[in-house]
Formats: structure tokens, C-alpha cells, sequence
């Protein structure tokens, strides 16, 4: 999916396991902002 701006980590031992939390956070509120209110409000708070 890079075409969609998504990149996949081929080696995460390489970065460690707070920093690779922080990318998968940072991706789903960059996703989630981009829906509408109503399917924000459907999935509930921020984890």
C-alpha cells in the first residue's frame, strides 16, 4: 500500500518497541482523522 502512503518495516528489531508504537499511533490518527465525524464517533476513543 505505499501507493497510499503506507510503508511496511521489513526489519523491526532495528527500532525499538516504544518508537515502532508511536509510528502505529501516529498512523491511525492520521487515517482516522481523514473519516468522517460519524465513523470517528463509531470507533470510539483515541487507545
Amino acid at each position: 500500500m505505499a501507493r497510499a502512503h503506507w510503508v511496511a518495516v521489513v526489519e523491526p528489531g532495528r527500532f525499538a518497541t516504544a518508537e515502532l508504537e508511536r509510528f502505529v499511533r501516529e498512523s491511525y490518527a492520521l487515517v482516522r482523522a481523514r473519516l468522517t465525524k460519524k465513523a470517528q464517533a463509531a470507533l470510539g476513543p483515541l487507545p
